[in-house]
């Protein structure tokens, strides 16, 4: 057995391609909602373990968004964008990415930049704390794992996952956003081969406004239902899909 071979689906022909990333999108999301469905059960009496949960349904569910951006990237980066598949960071970075409103892709670059640094400065003014870690990889652990520190006043303390104070989560935007597009019928095999065709034809330049973005997949969603692939949902699903799906990482 060889674990960790994602970046091997970049070797498959078109057609095989999109039904492997169908398949694996559906498996990914099943895993992701049942482990925000039993995190749920765990917010009246056992908090850390909540968090846990949540927090892996959220890594589960940024799988999926690295999966539809293998979709709209070009063949020659795609082997190297797979890799971003196991990595927490960038996990993290696409998760996080459905929060953000950047003003354009320039802006929107920046960010990507800003959770990729290896340092990252907080506390009540946001800058009187300097943490020897990703921020990413700091919120991760500190809400699953036990760890002896340093504090800045020279002590040393154990820190658990019970005394963060990071209120209890509801589904996280990732899982919802990756539910909308299996909702809409945006993860098929067919489905997923017009998505790549539409992209093929779009330019994302470094003053293209999130406003602009919005529009494109606005436009991606009409030429969905177009082809008759977009199932009937609420709008919900759809305003999601459109508001909240980043711009292309794949470059990043």
């Amino acid at each position: 057995m060889k674990p960790k071979r994602i970046e091997s689906i970049s070797d498959l022909p078109d057609e095989s391609f999109f039904d492997e990333i169908s398949l694996g999108y559906e498996k990914i999301l099943k895993n992701a909602l049942q482990l925000d469905e039993d995190a749920s059960l765990l917010k009246t009496n056992r908090r850390p373990s909540c968090r846990i949960l949540s927090k892996i349904a959220e890594e589960e569910a940024a799988k999926c968004l690295i999966l539809l951006d293998a979709v709209r990237c070009p063949h020659n980066m795609l082997k190297s964008h797979l890799k971003k598949f196991s990595d927490h960071i960038a996990k993290g970075v696409y998760a996080e990415s459905c929060y953000w409103s950047p003003r354009d892709f320039e802006e929107f670059k920046i960010y990507v930049e800003d959770e990729k640094k290896r340092e990252f400065v907080d506390g009540p003014s946001g800058v009187e704390y300097v943490f020897k870690n990703n921020r990413i990889m700091w919120d991760r652990e500190e809400n699953m794992y036990v760890d002896y520190i340093e504090t800045d006043d020279g002590k040393f303390v154990w820190l658990t996952p019970s005394m963060s104070k990071n209120s209890l989560p509801d589904m996280a935007e990732a899982l919802f956003l990756s539910q909308s597009f299996h909702l809409a019928g945006c993860t098929s095999p067919v489905a997923l081969k017009q998505i790549s065709d539409f992209w093929k034809s779009v330019v994302i330049k470094p003053e293209t406004t999130l406003f602009e973005l919005t529009k494109i997949n606005h436009q991606m969603l009409k030429f969905l239902d177009e082809k008759g692939l977009l199932k009937h949902q609420s709008e919900n699903i759809y305003t999601a899909i459109a508001n909240s799906w980043s711009f292309p990482m794949f470059s990043l």
